[in-house]
This record gives structure tokens, C-alpha cells and sequence, in this order.
């Protein structure tokens, strides 16, 4: 039983989704000043149903705006950050029009490809090396006088 307890609050509060947290909360306080206005519990349950998702998706959408903005941030702090070697490896990518460059590049970027590597921007794949997409769109945008016109 207590090990039952255990696991069962582990699963309520190991939650990852923070919009239904939110909405659960704010839906609650909602309907609970509702319900000492009004003294009446069809209308509190009403109110509670109807402001529930609404608040749901609210949330979502504020949470995925800070998620956006903080990885523009990560992305853009990246940018500021990186040496001209590696501004040209990436300006290669973006000439090529993909976030993958074959293995032909290896000995002129050996160095550039190792250090974009340990910062977890490029892997390197069976036949290349595949640069993060976020960071191939924002070259992109920032590089677009190099970029092949589709």
C-alpha cells in the first residue's frame, strides 16, 4: 500500500506538462471565488468546466512563446559567439542548401567540425556531418545572400 502511495505521487508530481498545472490552478482559484460569490454549485461547475480548457490553451501558447524565445536566444548567443572558421563552415552549409555536407569537407574543417561538434551543434552521420536545423534556419535568415534561391 505504501509503496502503491509512493509511486502514485511520484506520477502526480513528476509532471512535465507546466500548461495543465497551470490551467488546473488557475481554473480552481476561478471557480472558488466564483462559488463564495455566487453560492451556487451548477453555475461554480459550469464556470470550472468552460474556463478550464480555455486557460489550457492559453498557457500553452505562453509557455511555447518563452520556449521559442529562449532557444532565438540560445541560437542568437550562438551566433555572437562562434570564430570566422566556423562562420565559414556554416556559410557552406548554407551555400549548399542543406544542413548536411558530405565528408569531402573533413580536412579543410577538421578543427571547426570538432568544436561545433563538442557544442552539440553538428553530428556527424554515416556519410557527413547534419548541423541542428534550428541553427541551419537562423543561418539562413542571418546568411541569406548566400543561400541558394528555391
Amino acid at each position: 500500500m505504501n509503496n502503491n502511495l509512493a509511486d502514485f505521487l511520484k506520477i502526480i508530481y513528476n509532471e512535465d506538462d507546466n500548461s495543465r498545472g497551470l490551467a488546473t490552478s488557475s481554473a480552481g482559484i476561478i471557480s472558488l471565488v466564483s462559488y463564495i460569490k455566487l453560492n451556487d454549485i451548477v453555475i461554480t461547475f459550469l464556470i470550472l468546466v468552460i474556463f478550464y480548457p480555455i486557460s489550457r490553451l492559453i498557457f500553452i501558447w505562453i509557455i511555447k512563446k518563452y520556449d521559442q524565445n529562449e532557444e532565438n536566444k540560445k541560437i542568437t548567443k550562438f551566433f555572437q559567439t562562434f570564430s570566422i572558421q566556423e562562420e565559414i563552415l556554416i556559410i557552406k552549409f548554407v551555400r549548399n542548401g542543406s544542413s548536411f555536407l558530405d565528408l569531402s569537407y573533413k580536412e579543410a574543417f577538421h578543427s571547426e567540425f570538432e568544436t561545433l561538434k563538442n557544442r552539440n551543434i553538428l553530428k556527424e552521420v554515416e556519410y557527413g556531418y547534419q548541423l541542428n536545423i534550428e541553427i541551419f534556419n537562423k543561418a539562413r535568415e542571418i546568411f541569406k545572400d548566400e543561400c541558394i534561391p528555391f
